[in-house]
């Protein structure tokens, strides 16, 4: 499995989302900071943006990969 691409925060702040957990003002600070965010507003909205966007890009990359002759 590649986690490459999420990064330790993202990784860490969908699980947060998908336990329900609600994100403390310091996590909201970490993960403003690590993208360079100018305020926290949308910071969830934002997050499951990356997410999606991420497993979209991934998944496609996986498709072709699969489908693409590998010669030995």
């Amino acid at each position: 499995m590649q986690i490459g691409g999420f990064g330790v925060i993202t990784i860490y702040s969908a699980v947060m989302m998908l336990m329900k957990i609600k994100f403390s003002l310091s996590t909201r600070l970490l993960i403003q900071d690590y993208y360079n965010l100018d305020s926290i507003q949308g910071l969830v909205r934002f997050l499951k943006r990356v997410i999606r966007d991420t497993l979209i890009v991934e998944g496609i990359g996986a498709v072709l990969y699969s489908v693409t002759p590998h010669t030995a």
